[in-house]
């Protein structure tokens, strides 16, 4: 009883374990298509092209590094939860990964710290652009302290070229252009991500295009259904938000007959 019971247990791990590595591929694929893209960025031919690429391009070849060096013990740990919170357990594994739904698949073992701050920046500049707009107004100049601030922060933290385009020139002491360069990369994937999950709900209703970087467009017949149908994977439908504060939301800027 008690080899049958070892048996079961260890096919279920290597199950979950098979799962994981069909992922690190999948993943890997993602990150060279991601570079690719990045690449044609570049020949664009405005300077928001060229500021994408380098964000694209940066953010990929990490990512592939990352899951190029993680192959060898890939997971070790599982941790079982209490099980009439939560039956599921958590594998802890040598980077992170989620699956195709973005549910999180293996968990980074060095994560504890890298989610305190994932979760706190966006509260925190949430909360700075709701007091500025719900105070004083999307038009006034608190507001436009606020997102000149941020600006100028994430162009520190950047750096920029000289006049050779070669040397990099800082103008503060925190040299993290892996920092802009990460925030650029996730708001780039992120609307990508949605065009796609948007033409993938309204076919018949494409094309959806990106504009002017943080911009949707979709056809008008489509946003009622990628407002109200749930996406793949049963993930939640698109949210308005008309006042433009909530983090995660759109808001709708026009509406044509065409779009």
């Amino acid at each position: 009883m008690a080899d049958e019971l070892l048996s079961s247990e260890l096919a279920t791990e290597q199950t979950f374990v098979d799962r994981v590595y069909v992922q690190l591929e999948r993943s890997a694929r993602n990150a060279q298509a991601l570079a690719r893209e990045g690449y044609g960025r570049g020949a664009l031919g405005h300077e928001g092209g060229l500021v994408e690429r380098d964000a694209m391009v940066f953010q990929a070849a990490r990512r592939i590094a990352q899951l190029d060096a993680a192959h060898e013990g890939l997971v070790f740990g599982r941790l079982d939860m209490v099980p009439e919170l939560d039956p599921q357990p958590r594998y802890i594994g040598r980077i992170g990964l989620r699956d195709d739904n973005r549910d999180s698949l293996l968990i980074d073992w060095r994560a504890g710290h890298a989610d305190a701050v994932e979760k706190l920046m966006p509260l925190v500049l949430g909360e700075l652009r709701r007091i500025a707009i719900t105070r004083y107004g999307r038009d006034s100049d608190q507001y436009a302290a606020v997102k000149e601030s941020f600006g100028q922060a994430t162009s520190l933290l950047l750096g920029s070229y000289a006049d050779d385009g070669i040397r990099r020139v800082w103008n503060c002491k925190a040299h993290r252009p892996d920092w802009t360069m990460t925030w650029q990369a996730q708001a780039s994937a992120t609307l990508w991500r949605w065009a796609y999950d948007c033409k993938a709900l309204v076919p018949d209703h494409a094309p959806v295009a990106i504009r002017n970087v943080d911009e949707l467009v979709l056809p008008a017949p489509a946003l009622e259904i990628v407002t109200t149908t749930p996406r793949k994977g049963q993930r939640p439908p698109m949210k308005v938000d008309q006042e433009g504060i909530k983090f995660g939301t759109f808001k709708v800027k026009a509406q044509k007959e065409d779009r």
